[in-house]
């Protein structure tokens, strides 16, 4: 091997020593962060497997509280809810997905939700003494019908029901100062329907505030629970079908620095109160529900007004209890275990 081939060999080593020397200055880890920010840019390249839209319902999955997916990746997704999304028309088998967008009835008479195992009914207008409210499923039935002047109340019952026209707002309908200085608002949810009752301003001292409904049952009786509630019951088969909460109400009152979410009712403990009564009672063959907030709460120089009074009219679901659970991904196929406090 001749001088000049030795020099160039030696050359050689010493570059590649030097290469060395300096690739050992640099993290180890460095080549993985590159690694790795090239693969978090795959998904950016092919979204899909985020997308929702680019997934498909299996529609064979439904349940009453979920909805299953197939994802492009093969995967499944099932989205689970704590109220009803699905109902079954009777003597069908398929899932369909609730709708409770209140429509025009075919009489046009009224409004009525679109699609559910219960149908409701309100009317277009109040002629000051006219049923507003119904609840059918099957072959039983309840209705609602605000107290009119030709009632016999008393004096801290309002009946002063005018005649307003109905509101429709997607799954609400709101009739304006139905009493004075009173809206009464429904909306339909997936299983309840739920009436506020909407006192405008502190009502004066010599005011009515008490309100009074005809309760009109078909097929149905009542138990009065120990908790303030009412069942409404199978009159046959005594089984529940449908329940009134326990009535509350509150004020308008925010804490410092509240910021309110579009769409959320919110409210504080201070402006929250369950001193308020709901009582069944009969005139003749009539039944009525009496609702008779604390007047003085409402007269507290601390409220804020509107008030809202809250009672609703729910379903009966015995099976809508849910339990939670932990999923990990070190065990995706079990559930269960300690939560971390």
């Amino acid at each position: 091997m001749s001088i000049k081939e030795r020099n160039f060999i030696k050359k050689c080593i010493s570059l590649l020593l030097v290469f060395t020397l300096l690739l050992s200055l640099f993290p180890v880890d460095i080549f993985d962060k590159v690694y790795s920010q090239e693969k978090m840019k795959e998904p950016a390249e092919n979204e899909s497997f985020d997308n929702k839209l680019d997934r498909k319902e299996v529609i064979s999955q439904r349940s009453e509280n979920s909805t299953t997916y197939l994802n492009m990746d093969g995967t499944y997704t099932t989205e689970i809810s704590e109220e009803p999304i699905h109902y079954k028309e009777k003597n069908d088998e398929q899932w369909e997905p609730i709708d409770n967008s209140l429509i025009p009835t075919q009489e046009n008479d009224g409004y009525t939700n679109r699609a559910n195992s219960f149908q409701t009914y309100f009317s277009k207008n109040s002629n000051g003494n006219n049923q507003l409210m119904e609840i059918i499923e099957e072959d039983v039935s309840v209705s609602l019908t605000p107290v009119g002047k030709d009632h016999n109340v008393p004096s801290l019952v309002n009946n002063e029901q005018r005649k307003v026209q109905g509101n429709i707002n997607n799954t609400s309908i709101l009739y304006p100062n139905l009493y004075p200085n009173v809206d009464v608002e429904y909306t339909v949810s997936h299983d309840k329907v739920k009436e506020d009752i909407i006192l405008k301003q502190k009502p004066a001292l010599d005011d009515p505030s008490h309100f009074s409904f005809k309760l009109d049952l078909q097929g149905l009786d009542y138990k009065v629970q120990d908790d303030g509630s009412i069942i409404l019951v199978h009159k046959n088969s005594k089984e529940p079908a449908f329940y009134l909460e326990k009535p509350f109400m509150y004020d308008s009152s925010k804490p410092e620095g509240y910021k309110e979410n579009p769409g959320v009712v919110a409210f504080s403990e201070d402006s929250l109160s369950y001193d308020i009564e709901m009582k069944v009672h009969k005139q003749g063959d009539q039944l009525f529900i009496d609702l008779l907030p604390n007047r003085e709460w409402l007269l507290d120089k601390k409220r804020v007004y509107p008030v809202v009074i809250d009672p609703t009219i729910g379903k009966f679901q015995p099976q809508a209890e849910l339990d939670d659970t932990n999923i990990r991904s070190y065990f995706p196929n079990n559930t269960g275990g300690q939560k971390q406090r």
